[in-house]
């Protein structure tokens, strides 16, 4: 399997397996909450390249706080802070906005630029 097929599948919630005796890989559906039970403050819950695959977003548990980086040097543009857990972060098409949804039940808009609530 092709390492971005495991990137992809990882995305989707699944898992690769090794199956015994022959070594192949294989995808198998896992959900787990051990992050959440377990996990660090900061902890990565969902990150996502921008469109022009320039930046990446990412949505943290914990520290509660969504981050926009540079891909090319790992620089940190912004970081914002929201109430509660993020669950999940989004660009927009024309990589303009970003989307945030936490454990509040909210969605924030953010500028991808400032990091600013719209």
């Amino acid at each position: 399997m092709k390492t971005a097929s495991l990137v992809a599948a990882a995305m989707a919630g699944m898992s690769a397996v090794a199956y015994a005796g022959n070594g192949t890989l294989a995808l198998s559906k896992v959900w787990s909450w051990i992050a959440d039970v377990n996990g660090e403050f900061g902890s990565v819950e969902s990150a996502e390249f921008s469109p022009d695959g320039q930046f990446i977003v990412t949505g943290t548990k914990f520290d509660n706080t969504v981050r926009v980086f540079k891909v090319t040097d790992g620089t940190e543009i912004w970081i914002a802070e929201v109430p509660q857990e993020i669950e999940r972060v989004a660009w927009t098409r024309d990589g303009k906005r970003v989307a945030a949804v936490s454990q509040d039940a909210m969605m924030r808009v953010f500028d991808a630029r400032n990091g600013r609530v719209l």
